[in-house]
């Protein structure tokens, strides 16, 4: 005593979670116990919904049996889309478009481990996994679960079909508390002997969270053309340069009107023929 960590649902503010701690400062004033709190931190989760926004009941025929859903999609999945429905502390519904998304995000990580390479990570890519280990490291520590699995996503996606070895490990680490009997697995088919729940969590290195390189979209008249990437610290004529060559087949037999740069985003020439 005291707890470290107390959490307990919404609907159970005015009953166990509020007795608790009276019954505790009860017992603390008649000298029966040492601390006058029963625990440090105390959080609360919202109730997991029904699709019509009401909560699930048998009568309203608005929810499932959980042992089936399971059943039928995986704990992994099951699991992880309930926790990327929405805040950790507010009211969410069930949406099977979310558990679609989830369950083709893990099947990619599933298929990544046939597509790694060893070769060495760039500092682009050293950036992303270290900005990666700095958000869900934050996300974690604050059960922002829904953001971070957002984090996990877009980490993915900024890498497209291959990934480095060191890369996708790191991956498998900060899904593992989600999804960990597919990060098991992935683990084992790694080499690793050990069980990836009993691995250090990874830290960051916050002199590599700074961008190397910045992704710039191009249009001609509103309309994407390309992207191009070029080195952070580049200046506005070296961009507006690069994007010209980027979208050298729209832009040909045209005269450029108007150049808009939008910093660090998107260069967009209007154009006329």
């Amino acid at each position: 005593m005291p707890v470290g960590h107390y959490n307990g649902g919404n609907e159970h503010n005015t009953r166990h979670l509020i007795y608790s701690r009276f019954w505790h400062r009860a017992l603390f004033d008649l000298g029966h116990v040492n601390t006058p709190e029963p625990y440090h931190k105390r959080t609360t989760n919202g109730l997991l919904m029904g699709t019509d926004g009401k909560k699930m009941s048998k009568s309203a025929g608005n929810g499932f049996q959980v042992d089936e859903k399971i059943a039928e999609v995986g704990a992994d999945a099951a699991r992880t889309t309930v926790l990327s429905l929405g805040p950790w502390d507010s009211n969410v519904n069930w949406s099977e478009g979310a558990l679609a998304g989830v369950q083709r995000f893990l099947k990619r990580v599933e298929a990544l481990a046939d597509n790694l390479t060893d070769d060495a990570m760039t500092p682009e890519q050293e950036r992303l996994v270290h900005q990666l280990i700095a958000d869900m490291t934050e996300r974690l520590d604050s059960m922002k679960f829904n953001t971070a699995i957002s984090a996990m996503m877009e980490f993915l996606n900024a890498f497209g079909g291959k990934m480095p070895r060191p890369a996708y490990e790191t991956l498998l680490q900060m899904l593992n508390p989600f999804a960990p009997h597919l990060t098991e697995e992935m683990w084992e088919k790694m080499g690793h002997g050990d069980m990836l729940v009993f691995q250090p969590w990874p830290t960051f290195d916050s002199a590599k969270l700074v961008a190397t390189e910045m992704t710039i979209v191009v249009s001609v008249n509103g309309k994407r053309a390309n992207d191009f990437v070029v080195p952070a610290d580049s200046d506005e004529a070296t961009i507006v340069a690069t994007a010209k060559e980027a979208a050298a087949n729209k832009l040909a037999d045209a005269q450029i009107v108007k150049t808009i740069v939008v910093p660090g985003k998107l260069v967009n020439f209007v154009v006329k023929k």
